[in-house]
């Protein structure tokens, strides 16, 4: 039974590998719309089993980056400038219902956002690569947060569906940016204000999650061109 855990595990890992490097080939479109996605030739370049590309494509379509065709075949759906908008549309939606939920909430365990806080500041010093690889954990830990404290789990699972490619765009923002000055700016500065506004309740929460969300639009809107040059 042991073995069978282990296996597990490592096969759960090998599909969140997959996943990460073909969200990266498709925001940046070194997957294209007419590239063959074929279990058989997917296994080979990925060096997986073919079940574990089978998972990782089941889980790319739920999140809206491949479709199936009618003969059967999968074909993946383009990111256009209009796909960016209206995710960080539903983005802001569920944010701001999340926030308000948080804000009107009596009891709420402040010290999962606080931790999230404090780990932006440790890794402050560290050097570009360690600050581009764990603030996007961190930032992901503060943002889902939101919604687990709201206790309201259709919003979990709605920010669920969506957050791996939030998460995959706030990468190639990342790494394409100073990395010292927008720690400070955009991953301190502005999480502490974030943070704040909920533990004082203030209404404005909202809209300052918007403007946060506004700027990481553009930002994603911007990277995106570097990357498909």
């Amino acid at each position: 039974m042991e073995k069978i855990h282990i296996n597990s595990i490592e096969r759960s890992s090998m599909v969140t590998s997959v996943l990460n490097k073909m969200r990266f080939k498709i925001l940046t479109e070194k997957h294209t719309e007419d590239y063959m996605l074929t279990e058989i030739a997917l296994a080979k370049e990925y060096n997986v089993s073919r079940g574990s590309i089978r998972t990782a494509l089941q889980v790319l379509e739920n999140e809206g980056l491949i479709t199936t065709l009618s003969n059967g075949r999968k074909q993946i759906k383009c990111i256009t400038e209009k796909y960016i908008k209206d995710l960080y549309d539903v983005r802001r939606m569920l944010e701001c219902k999340a926030a308000n939920i948080l804000i009107s909430k009596k009891n709420v365990r402040y010290s999962v956002l606080a931790k999230s806080i404090e780990d932006f500041n440790s890794i402050e010093n560290e050097n570009e690569d360690v600050l581009r690889k764990e603030r996007s954990k961190i930032n992901t830990r503060f943002h889902r947060a939101l919604f687990e404290l709201s206790d309201n789990r259709s919003l979990l699972q709605c920010w669920t569906t969506i957050e791996p490619i939030i998460e995959t765009m706030a990468d190639l923002n990342s790494a394409i940016n100073d990395a010292k000055e927008q720690h400070k700016n955009l991953y301190i500065n502005k999480h502490v204000e974030l943070f704040d506004l909920i533990i004082k309740r203030d209404k404005s929460i909202e809209q300052c999650l918007i403007q946060h969300i506004n700027d990481a639009e553009e930002e994603t809107l911007r990277g995106l061109k570097v990357w498909r040059v």
